[in-house]
């Protein structure tokens, strides 16, 4: 997911006009941190409540002895650091480990489909409300996130030939600019 932060933020940031990027780069930022304490929080319930479930249906099936089993549900908010109980021969605390371990890792593929679902949600979000806009080549692009519009080459004036070179066309000549960008020293 941090990959789409840069290229989020670029496009945030170029949908405003240059008076309103400080107040652009605040909502972002706000929003931003808001999703990551939403998502930390979410995927640390859910990562909780898939461990949680998978030990105890774990332990309801073990061979540990009944007081081992009531010990690990006890301390089942400690997540994996639950301690095995004292008093277990070799094999049944190996057996508890790989109970742990089980239900840990259980919790954490539930986090890792949580996690791909939501891009896949997020992604088809963009398909459907996205609006289709006609491509741009490259060019139209540069113009635009440099100047804030696309220049138009017009075709009623006669291009100007340059005085001190004569075979160099003025190319700035030959553009329109809009009412606003008069007198911006372009």
């Amino acid at each position: 997911m941090t990959l789409c932060v840069a290229p989020l933020t670029n496009a945030v940031m170029s949908s405003v006009p240059p008076t309103q990027t400080s107040i652009a780069s605040a909502v972002n930022n706000a929003l931003s941190r808001l999703a990551g304490l939403l998502a930390v929080s979410l995927l640390a319930l859910v990562l909780a409540h898939g461990f949680v479930s998978t030990l105890s249906n774990q332990l309801a099936h073990s061979s540990l002895p009944a007081e081992a089993r009531e010990q690990m549900l006890a301390n089942q908010a400690r997540l994996h650091d639950i301690p095995i109980p004292p008093g277990l021969t070799q094999p049944q605390r190996t057996q508890a480990a790989q109970l742990l371990d089980q239900a840990f890792l259980s919790g954490f593929h539930s986090v890792m489909l949580a996690c791909a679902l939501s891009a896949w949600a997020g992604g088809l979000a963009v398909l459907l409300l996205l609006p289709k806009q006609p491509a741009k080549n490259s060019m139209q692009r540069v113009r635009e996130a440099r100047y804030g519009h696309p220049f138009r080459l017009d075709t009623r004036r006669v291009p100007q030939v340059s005085p001190l070179r004569p075979g160099i066309l003025l190319a700035k000549a030959n553009r329109v600019r809009p009412k606003t960008m008069k007198g911006a020293g372009f």
